[in-house]
């Protein structure tokens, strides 16, 4: 929603995470972020989308650290480099995936 409404907040809020250790509490809050998606993953709606989602988010965060943080910040400065207009456009895309998200981890509902 911040990319949405507020990038360059979004923008200052990340460049606080733009150091060696940054990158480790991105990668960590990656990884448990998708563990839990996979434990959430049987009372949702939607299971099977929700661990491969989970899965990926536990790869990407395993990862990170050996992308590194100055190909990390390169990338992340190329993408604030395209304009507030372009950020509210990932934003949003990020936005409806993450409500999706969101509406997939609802319990499914059961009659009776």
């Amino acid at each position: 929603m911040l990319g949405v409404c507020a990038p360059t907040r979004l923008l200052a809020f990340a460049r606080r995470f733009q150091t060696p250790a940054g990158l480790y509490v991105v990668a960590a809050a990656r990884v448990i972020f998708g563990i839990a998606l996979f434990l959430a993953a049987p009372e949702s709606r939607a299971p099977m989308a929700i661990r491969v989602a989970g899965v990926v988010i536990f790869a990407a965060g395993l990862a990170l650290p050996w992308v590194g943080h100055e190909r990390l910040w390169r990338m992340f400065d190329w993408w604030a480099a395209h304009g507030t207009n372009a950020m509210r456009a990932l934003g949003g895309v990020v936005l409806v995936g993450g409500l999706a998200l969101v509406s997939a981890l609802l319990p499914a509902l059961r009659s009776g």
